[in-house]
């Protein structure tokens, strides 16, 4: 594929942002900061939803996306955690039981 083709491609995927589902979880004022990226969001329907913790808001938010492959399986997509967000990230691990197929963006 040679690079005008590429981007192409990029192109008509920029054009593409915010089509998706919505973002609800992301926007809200507590989660905001835990967000790598303010144009790279989770999607409501797929993000990974951590166990709440009683009494925190937000304590079930991460910015990851479960993305199935067929019948073959699924994996994550995550955004390389922040300072800030690093316990989450592992949480994530832990109880997702994520042993491989955590991709980062």
């Amino acid at each position: 594929m040679d690079e005008s083709a590429v981007r192409e491609e990029y192109q008509q995927l920029a054009q593409k942002t915010g089509q998706c589902s919505n973002h609800d979880s992301s926007t809200l004022v507590y989660n905001k900061s835990k967000n790598r990226y303010v144009d790279v969001l989770p999607v409501e329907d797929t993000r990974v939803k951590l166990e709440e913790i009683p009494d925190i808001p937000g304590s079930d938010y991460i910015n990851a996306n479960i993305v199935s492959i067929g019948d073959t399986g699924a994996f994550i997509c995550s955004q390389a955690p922040l300072p800030a967000t690093f316990e989450d990230f592992w949480r994530m691990v832990w109880e997702q039981v994520c042993l491989e197929f955590i991709i980062m963006y």
